[in-house]
């Protein structure tokens, strides 16, 4: 998955996912740059997590191509279980 560039929540990365833990609720973001095409290593998409109790607790995830690509699919797998 995508490297962690910043980070007050507690989170684990095992098995190729992450779990965060914060004592309230979170909001996620999800920035895209302005310049386009990229190269596939570059960062396509970075996740944001930011603490609705501490906005100061904030995680950022880098995504490249691939790791952006393995993201929509899980999406995508996890929304067709539960259309069924």
């Amino acid at each position: 998955m995508g490297r962690v560039t910043r980070g007050a929540a507690d989170f684990q990365i095992q098995d190729g996912r992450i779990t965060m833990e914060l004592s309230g609720g979170a909001t996620v973001y999800l920035d895209t740059p302005d310049a386009q095409p990229l190269a596939e290593s570059q960062t396509h998409a970075t996740l944001r997590i930011v603490s609705d109790v501490a906005p100061d607790a904030e995680t950022e995830l880098e995504l490249d191509a691939g790791q952006l690509e393995e993201i929509q699919s899980a999406l995508a797998e996890a929304t067709e279980a539960h259309d069924d």
